[in-house]
This record gives structure tokens, sequence and C-alpha cells, in this order.
């Protein structure tokens, strides 16, 4: 596998294709290439990821920018405190994390992202990772409890 070639043929496909690339799609791919070729410089390196050839292609063709209003809506617009993560590779990586079936449970997901920055990398993460914690806001935000707890329970 060949990161670099990756990286080129995603490029050709949507000129190929006349499909637009947003601008934050385009910094996301130059990410993850830099990324992935500091963390595998070698022939030999990348070809470790010869498994997660299908997963890496998806993530690099998947330019989820449209998302970004409709994930935003979900946040208060003046947030207090920490700035929230970007929604975008909160995402990313949710997706990341079921494409490369490697877990579906948060704690081991971020357990996975520390241990193994390939996966940090293709969710867009620089240097530090989102925590469990983390996760749970966030799934929380894109599926809200709709009925009371103290019924739920009964």
């Amino acid at each position: 596998m060949n990161i670099v070639q990756i990286y080129r043929d995603v490029i050709k496909f949507f000129e190929r294709h006349k499909f637009s690339i947003s601008p934050q799609h385009k910094r996301y791919l130059k990410h993850a290439r830099r990324e992935l070729i500091r963390l595998y410089p070698t022939k030999q390196d990348q070809e470790m990821l010869d498994p997660y050839s299908d997963l890496i292609l998806a993530l690099f063709l998947l330019d989820l920018e449209s998302l970004r209003l409709q994930l935003q809506a979900f946040y208060h617009p003046k947030p207090r405190g920490t700035l929230p993560r970007d929604p975008i590779q909160m995402f990313r990586s949710l997706l990341c994390m079921i494409l490369s079936a490697e877990t579906l449970s948060f704690t081991k997901w971020v357990e996975i992202l520390r241990s193994r920055p390939l996966f940090a990398a293709l969710s867009g993460f620089a240097g530090d990772t989102p925590g469990i914690g983390t996760f749970y806001d966030f799934s929380e935000r894109l599926f809200p409890e709709t009925t009371d707890p103290i019924i739920r329970q009964a």
C-alpha cells in the first residue's frame, strides 16, 4: 500500500467525477497523509497498512464537511469553558470505529486511539485524542434521551 498514491487517487477521483471537495476535507487529507507517512515512513512499514486499505480509502473519500451545520446545531453557540472537539472529527472517529470493526465500546476505542496512532490519524486528531466522556457526550448529542429516566426505569 502506498499512502501517497492513495491520496493522489482520491484527489483524481474527485476531479474526474467533477465532485467538489471542501477545503476542510483537503486539509484533513493532507493531515492524514502526513501523519501516516510519519508513522509508516518506509514501503515495508506501509505494507502493514494493507489490511486497513478499505478503511483508509473509505475515510479519504468521505467528505463529511456538509454535515458540519447539522452537527454544530447540537452545540451551544457560545460554549463556556473548554471549547468542544470538532464534531466532524468526532463523527469521523465513530465511523472509523464502526468500519474498522475493532470495537463498539467507547472505552476500548479510546484505548485503541491512544495505543494505535493509525486510528487517531484517520480520525483527524492531531496530538491528543478525546477521552471516554467526550465520546459519550458526543453520542448523547446525536441521540438525546427522549424519555424521563425515572419513567424509563419503571
